[in-house]
C-alpha cells in the first residue's frame, strides 16, 4: 500500500467528518492506521482538533437556538451544566424542594 501523506488523512478526515473510522473507510486503510498518524504528527492532530471544535461549535449553535425556542430539555441542560456559578446544577431531585 502507497504511505498516506498527511495531507490525505487530514482530507479523509474532513471528509468523514472527523470520524476515524470514517476517514479510514474514505482511503482504504484501518482506523488503526489514522489514530497512529494522530499520535506521531502534530499537523495531523491539529486539524483533527480543528474539525472536532467546530463540530462542538455546531452542536452549541444549536443548543442556543433550542433555548432561544424555550425547548425545556435545554433549557434544564443549560442551566445544569453551565448555571452552577449561579446556584443551578444536577441536584437530588428528592432535594430540590425540601424533600418528600
Amino acid at each position: 500500500m502507497k504511505r498516506l501523506t498527511n495531507e490525505k488523512i487530514v482530507e479523509a478526515l474532513r471528509q468523514g467528518k472527523g470520524f476515524q473510522t470514517k476517514a479510514a473507510e474514505i482511503l482504504g486503510c484501518s482506523r488503526f492506521t489514522i489514530a497512529r498518524r494522530l499520535d506521531k504528527s502534530p499537523e495531523v492532530r491539529a486539524a483533527y482538533e480543528e474539525i472536532a471544535e467546530s463540530r462542538l461549535d455546531v452542536a452549541e449553535s444549536r443548543l442556543a437556538e433550542a433555548v432561544e425556542q424555550g425547548a425545556p430539555w435545554a433549557i434544564r441542560y443549560v442551566l445544569d451544566n453551565l448555571g452552577a456559578k449561579r446556584g443551578y446544577g444536577n441536584k437530588d431531585p428528592w432535594t430540590l424542594f425540601g424533600g418528600i
